[in-house]
């Protein structure tokens, strides 16, 4: 993210007293802009020296610290500029990112709602805050914070891609979509967003739309094999698609009102009334028996009622249409853990993290899998790649069984 960054042009109105200290303070920033930031610090140890008043000192070095990795110790840096002077914006800013690196989302937020306070014009703390959101499960306050900062900056194309994947997240893929159809017009290069688009038409069941994003994102990036298969996924669905219309075995009118109650079903889930989703999706079935994410739907919502053998059914229903239709090898692996079946879990959460290497919450699981048949050794691992990967869950446990 390009609001992430943050480079040594601070400007502040602070007085340095020592002639020599400002000398190490510039020699300090030539040496970060030349990305030599161990040098850096260096100098600006020397400057602190000097002048240990020297605010810029400070926030300059915290910011090389934070370009080594050395976060909590730019965090300290950050948080003596604001002893020195409260009332600067700069480093609520840097702090806030560090904190957000750190996963300390909530920290992130107190320190952009203070950059707000104090520069309530500043697109970074509206961004970056709404990606905090996004990251405490707040999707409608990261929307809001989305929202403010493309009204401070209408042609970013950035901020309409964030918005559009938080959009996504709350099942708004037609929402999405208009954010990402204007993150391209900004930015008609922008790669990520013609797979998201994808995505979201794929779940809207417009595959030939989906295809045309996904060739399009292969153009930009021909060696990601990923999207191949993706390519190669939406075909078979819209082949299928077209097979169950040209066959009657759905008529065009019952495909799409199959996607009507589908939307009433996931509107349902949003209420918590999962056993009037049920209803929505098993009408949506009737009408179209292979419509793989009402089957998903309908498995969440079983899942929802403690119908744990009714989940686990319609999940693999789901699966069979559609290997990869939402998370349901994840969700499935949850049901069979519930159930004690743990062989079967763990295959699950594998295929779960085959198809999304970087997802926490399915080696979190696993390593409970694991743990529940004694597999100590295969459990940690797991249970500390999920840490990594911000699952805050994992923590404990391997307080408890890993050490």
């Amino acid at each position: 993210m390009k609001y992430l960054l943050v480079a040594f042009a601070f400007i502040l109105s602070l007085s340095v007293n020592a002639q020599s200290a400002e000398e190490y303070l510039k020699a300090g920033n030539e040496k970060g802009k030349l990305k030599d930031y161990a040098g850096a610090i260096i100098d600006y140890n020397k400057a602190i020296a000097l002048n240990p008043k020297n605010a810029m000192a400070f926030l300059n070095r915290g910011v090389a610290k934070g370009f080594t990795g050395d976060l909590l110790e730019a965090i300290k840096d950050y948080d003596q500029v604001i002893k020195i002077n409260p009332e600067t914006y700069q480093p609520y800013l840097v702090r806030g990112i560090a904190r957000q690196r750190l996963k300390n989302f909530q920290g992130a937020i107190q320190d952009y709602d203070k950059l707000i306070e104090l520069s309530p014009k500043n697109i970074d703390a509206y961004f970056n805050r709404g990606i905090s959101k996004m990251e405490m499960k707040d999707a409608k306050g990261a929307i809001l914070d989305y929202s403010k900062a493309i009204e401070l900056s209408p042609k970013d194309a950035e901020i309409y891609y964030n918005r559009g994947i938080v959009k996504y997240s709350l099942a708004d893929y037609k929402g999405a979509i208009l954010d990402y159809d204007k993150a391209i017009e900004l930015d008609a290069k922008y790669y990520a967003v013609y797979i998201n688009r994808g995505y979201a038409r794929s779940d809207l069941k417009d595959y030939a739309g989906a295809i045309e994003d996904f060739k399009k994102a292969m153009e930009l990036n021909p060696n990601d094999t990923k999207v191949k298969n993706n390519i190669a996924h939406a075909q078979k669905l819209l082949k299928e698609q077209s097979d169950i219309i040209h066959e009657k075995k759905v008529s065009d009118q019952d495909v799409k009102a199959a996607i009507g109650y589908n939307t009433f079903g996931n509107a349902k889930i949003d209420l918590e009334d999962y056993a009037g989703a049920i209803k929505s999706y098993n009408s949506a079935i009737e009408l179209n028996p292979k419509y793989a994410a009402a089957y998903n739907s309908r498995a969440f919502s079983k899942f929802k009622l403690q119908d744990i053998d009714g989940a686990i059914v319609d999940y693999t229903k789901a699966l069979e249409i559609d290997p990869l239709v939402g998370q349901a090898n994840f969700y499935r692996g949850i049901a069979k853990q519930m159930k004690t079946d743990y062989a079967g879990s763990i295959l699950d959460f594998n295929k779960a993290l085959e198809l999304s290497p970087k997802f926490g919450d399915a080696y979190y699981m696993r390593g409970i899998s694991k743990l529940l048949t004694n597999d100590k050794i295969g459990a940690c691992p797991d249970l500390k790649k999920a840490l990594e990967l911000g699952s805050a869950a994992a923590a404990d446990i391997i307080k408890q069984y890993c050490q």
